[in-house]
């Protein structure tokens, strides 16, 4: 309708904006031909405007619809003249844009070494143009994905062309800048408790122990090289360290760094794709950071353990008004992104709907970032189950086929692993007998699907079987960097095909990045009082948290971790340095105390994800609690209060 009035008015600049949008709108919803012309109508009109910074915008989109309609070679100048614009008016965000697609179409057609130069302004630009923007800037989200889309794209240009070892640099940049990000986005959330937290921060990285010259490149944001990495990887005292860094969906690379600090393995892991793409609310058609295939697995071993993925029941109906604020956003969210994935929605106005919720709760502390990540899980853990059922479809048995057809046919079909695996006949009571012993047959698949120990052998076939031959021997110490999903993986168990843990074979620790995994065992090495705290199951929880439940293995948990303290000959433990606070004695108020000067710290017990928070007894009795302490030991305390490693 826009485009309708402004075509019949000499308004040049509006013509253009309803052009764009236009284009946008056909874009998204598959109709490239005719996003096509009216993404060019948009750049003549704007170059007619002399607005340089409209005319390279469109000159991106259009290029953008060309490649989708597999013109690379006829998008590749036009992405150059946008490039040469956004240069001339020092638009950063631009410029990246096309950098970061001029790369992509380089690696595509095989010139990875032409790539690289592309990719490197790419990640530049981008940084310039991340400190440019403001905390609530909704632009910020779809910058990140344009980051890891360049960081990833980049790192596999780099091993193509043979430079692996400056791949791995690239690798642990991207981790440095997305720590960096979560902390920019967690700071504001937890301002209030923490005022001080961000000059904490900053004083614990000028005054850390470790190599000057990681601090001094962290401090003043340079770009790592392999000589600083590799002189870190030589002082972590023996230890192997394999980093992986997530290209694309079906990609992983994989780092092995020795004792030496010599890279002597690196390579690509395929991955098994899930039945469907992830939806991405920010940018259309961005390099996906998430591996379905992992998200998956790992969705599925949750289930299987019985842990239990539903915030409501745990978290948003029973922690007060800010839950039930996140929850009705989620809800809102969540309609205006499966109207946005519908091939007949209106894209733009849908967009703009988006925006408007945005808008709308410019003063909610809540992060906008990690609602969508987490209604975008949830639907596609709907489309997983969705898809897994649909496959049972061309089952060979009958029973199974009928079976499946009737529970994607029900009012309320299972939307996750847990709903699927709770699922009983008399949810199909409706159905004949034939249906329901079919559904004794499916619902059989199903916990087979989620048996534990069959999917951490299925992750130890993806990510370390294929790497055996470079792995080092057994009982070595090693260092494990994951990367995005892969952080859920619980390594330690991973079980090879002799349904051996990986734990037996290596003393495993996890770490961000290789910089931080220095940095604490630097901070460690300084010295100071050589105390244990073991917190197991604290018991009872605050009348708020009714939601959770009584952890009953965490105390004896606890407890024998206390003991094999006592009993150990390497630690050489005085049994008056180790504090065990299990279920009542578990209070903020004792554990705070003792954390002050406790060397090495166990926690087992719940943790509140939304809130960033470990949850303990609060202080006082059952029946007289404090009034002022709801058990809740916030991250953001433990960075203020706690010298940590």
């Amino acid at each position: 309708r826009f485009y309708e009035i402004v075509l019949q008015s000499p308004n040049k600049p509006a013509l253009a904006r309803a052009c764009g949008g236009l284009g946008s709108t056909l874009s998204a919803a598959g109709h490239l031909t005719e996003a096509l012309a009216f993404h060019q109508q948009d750049a003549h009109l704007s170059q007619d405007c002399k607005d340089e910074a409209g005319e390279a915008t469109a000159l991106v989109q259009l290029a953008n619809v060309q490649c989708d309609l597999g013109l690379d070679e006829e998008a590749e100048p036009i992405y150059c003249r946008a490039l040469e614009i956004a240069k001339r008016i020092n638009a950063t965000d631009l410029c990246s844009r096309a950098e970061s697609a001029l790369g992509a179409l380089r690696l595509r057609a095989g010139r990875a070494a032409e790539a690289v130069r592309f990719l490197e302004d790419a990640v530049a630009d981008c940084e310039r143009t991340h400190a440019s923007l403001g905390a609530r800037d909704t632009d910020r989200n779809a910058l990140l994905d344009l980051q890891r889309e360049c960081y990833a794209n980049l790192q596999i240009a780099l091993l193509r062309s043979g430079a692996s070892e400056q791949a791995f640099v690239v690798s642990e940049s991207g981790k440095a800048c997305s720590l960096k990000n979560l902390m920019d986005r967690h700071f504001a959330q937890y301002s209030a408790i923490a005022p001080n937290l961000q000059d904490v921060i900053k004083e614990s990285e000028c005054c850390s122990p470790s190599s000057g010259d990681v601090d001094t490149h962290m401090r003043n944001g340079d770009q790592l090289d392999w000589e600083c990495l590799s002189g870190l990887a030589r002082e972590e005292g023996g230890a192997f360290v394999l980093e992986y860094s997530l290209l694309k969906d079906d990609r992983v690379a994989a780092f092995l760094l020795d004792p030496n600090g010599q890279l002597c393995h690196h390579s690509e892991l395929k991955l098994p794709m899930s039945g469907h793409t992830a939806p991405n609310l920010r940018q259309r058609g961005s390099t996906l950071s998430r591996s379905g295939s992992i998200r998956v697995l790992l969705a599925q071993l949750r289930c299987g353990l019985g842990v239990d993925d539903n915030h409501d029941c745990a978290t948003h109906q029973q922690f007060g008004a800010d839950s039930a604020v996140r929850r009705a956003r989620k809800d809102r969210f969540k309609s205006l992104l499966i109207r946005k994935r519908s091939q007949n929605a209106d894209a733009e106005q849908t967009e703009s709907s988006m925006q408007g919720v945005f808008d709308a709760d410019e003063e909610d502390c809540l992060d906008d970032q990690e609602l969508l990540d987490e209604l975008s899980l949830e639907i596609s853990e709907d489309e997983d189950v969705q898809c897994w059922l649909r496959s049972i479809l061309n089952d060979e048995d009958e029973p199974v086929r009928s079976a499946a057809k009737a529970v994607l046919e029900m009012h309320s079909p299972p939307r996750s692993w847990q709903q699927l695996n709770s699922l009983h006949r008399g949810y199909l009571h409706d159905h004949h007998a034939y249906v329901s012993r079919g559904t004794d047959m499916l619902l059989r698949r199903v916990r087979e699907l989620l048996e534990p120990e069959h999917i951490l052998k299925q992750l130890y076939t993806l990510l370390i079987a294929p790497l055996r031959h470079a792995l080092p021997p057994a009982g070595s110490d090693l260092l494990i960097i994951p990367d995005v999903d892969l952080y859920g993986i619980p390594w330690a168990a991973l079980m090879n095909e002799h349904e051996q843990p990986l734990i037996e074979h290596y003393s495993i620790r996890i770490a961000p990045s290789l910089i931080i995994a220095r940095r604490a065992s630097a901070r460690k090495e300084a010295g100071r009082n050589r105390k244990f705290l073991i917190v197991g199951n604290p018991w009872p929880l605050s009348s708020k948290y009714n939601g959770f439940r009584s952890l009953k293995h965490a105390k004896d948990e606890a407890l024998q971790i206390a003991h094999q303290l006592k009993s150990s000959s390497v630690l050489k433990s005085n049994p008056d340095e180790i504090l065990s606070l299990v279920e009542r004695n578990a209070t903020k108020q004792k554990v705070e105390t003792a954390l002050q000067n406790a060397e090495l710290v166990h926690f087992a017990c719940h943790g509140w994800i939304d809130r960033l928070a470990l949850v303990l007894c609060p202080s006082g009795t059952p029946t007289t609690p404090s009034v002022n302490d709801d058990g809740l030991l916030c991250a953001a305390e433990i960075q203020r209060d706690v010298h940590l490693a």
